[in-house]
């Protein structure tokens, strides 16, 4: 198949190459974590939990169609000669946790306004935890992007 997957390979130009193998990496980005949840399932958060409400029949036909996609994913990687698109686990937490400090920062009871009256004692109660989980998650960012 050496030879005939450079004939393939030759159909894409270097930016088509690129964006498949972006598109296929985060099916199988998906496929990955989807089945660590229907595996392993996952832990509660506090403000979290996902139950699994699917069958055992059905959970084991997902995850053999999980198993069918990675098959024809390995084959267009070889065929076409795709990237493994590769990502720090630095990097990775330094983006998420960027969203989340985002996301921390509009919940602060100022920015609750849009949604009704916000009381000075909201503000007292809210903002300060609010705030400690800004710097938790700045802690965060600082430890991930440190070398």
């Amino acid at each position: 198949m050496g030879s005939q997957a450079k004939g393939f390979s030759r159909l894409l130009n270097d930016d088509q190459r690129r964006a498949l193998s972006t598109r296929l990496a985060a099916l199988d980005r998906q496929l990955s974590e989807t089945e660590m949840l229907l595996v392993r399932g996952m832990p509660d958060g506090a403000m979290f939990r996902i139950e699994n409400d699917l069958s055992s029949e059905r959970t084991q036909a997902i995850l053999a169609l999980f198993a069918e996609a990675r098959a024809c994913i390995e084959r267009l990687r070889d065929r076409f000669e795709l990237t493994v698109q590769k990502e720090d686990l630095r990097q990775r937490l330094a983006g998420h946790f960027g969203i989340l400090w985002t996301i921390l920062e509009n919940s602060r009871a100022a920015r609750l306004k849009g949604f009704g009256e916000v009381s000075d004692e909201l503000i007292h109660a809210l903002d300060s935890e609010i705030e400690a989980l800004i710097e938790i998650v700045d802690r965060i960012r600082s430890l991930a992007s440190s070398a």
